[in-house]
């Protein structure tokens, strides 16, 4: 069996990978579910896991794909909180400006770009602010994407009916 080289699923993957990867913020990308992440190790951060979870084959002019993006970063809390009460000491303010910068402009250069890639974004949605506490506390935003490619890959006539 022929494996396409520039098949939707992995051009998808590459793509924001590349793109996250040129992201002076962004420290590790990773791909996957959140539950595979290993927080509680060296892990450095901010990182950025992307997972494509949704697979659209509903219109056949256009492959469409779920594609969740987390940006989490490492939040250091203090023993004993000296001054500010309001942010109880904590860098979490600042992780959480910080991975919503990094979501920004992951999805602005997606939109930005969409006519070199053939990758348009048909919507997005926030499921809201991470919070996790495991040996590290982290903190973050995930969002949905939901993207759409031409669907030129593969021609029926490559094949037998």
């Amino acid at each position: 069996m022929e494996i396409i080289s520039s098949a939707h699923y992995s051009r998808l993957l590459d793509y924001i990978k590349q793109l996250a990867g040129s992201d002076p913020l962004i420290s590790r990308v990773t791909e996957g579910t959140r539950a595979d992440l290993d927080l509680d190790k060296m892990t450095l951060f901010p990182l950025l896991n992307i997972l494509v979870d949704d697979l659209d084959l509903s219109n056949p002019a256009t492959v469409g794909y779920g594609v969740e993006l987390t940006a989490l970063g490492l939040v250091n809390e203090p023993k004993e909180v000296v001054g500010n009460d309001f942010y109880k000491g904590s860098n979490e303010v600042d992780v959480l400006n910080t991975t919503s910068i990094i979501l920004n402009r992951i999805v602005s250069r997606i939109y930005s770009e969409q006519d070199g890639t053939g990758i348009t974004v048909e919507s997005v949605s926030g499921t809201g602010s991470i919070r996790e506490n495991g040996k590290n506390t982290n903190s973050g935003w995930q969002i949905t994407l939901t993207v759409s490619m031409p669907n030129n890959e593969l021609s029926l006539c490559q094949y037998q009916i």
